[in-house]
């Protein structure tokens, strides 16, 4: 484009193309610096993971309810030799 004093214009003159093609030919033109940024950041995850203090919290409920007559075989005999024992309340607490 010319300005009045017949110079070429430092503007530069907006040209219709197709975006697809235009963004990969960007790409293409710079895929060094992204490569290089995309690197950076996997790298800097990875450094993450491996140092950062993992920190686990849980929590867990767990409710019995016992019926009259019904017994697992297993823990009915347990049950009946602390309740011998007379230690039973010492374990409830």
């Amino acid at each position: 484009m010319l300005s009045y004093n017949m110079r070429p214009s430092l503007t530069p003159v907006p040209q219709r193309g197709d975006g697809i093609v235009d963004l990969w030919r960007s790409v293409v033109r710079h895929r060094t610096l992204l490569g290089a940024v995309t690197g950076t950041c996997c790298a800097a995850g990875v450094l993450y993971i491996l140092l950062a203090t993992p920190q686990y919290r849980a929590e867990a409920l767990l409710r019995v309810q016992s019926k009259a007559g019904v017994s697992i075989s297993a823990l009915s005999d347990v049950s009946g030799s602390i309740a011998a024992d007379g230690s039973a309340s010492a374990l409830r607490h």
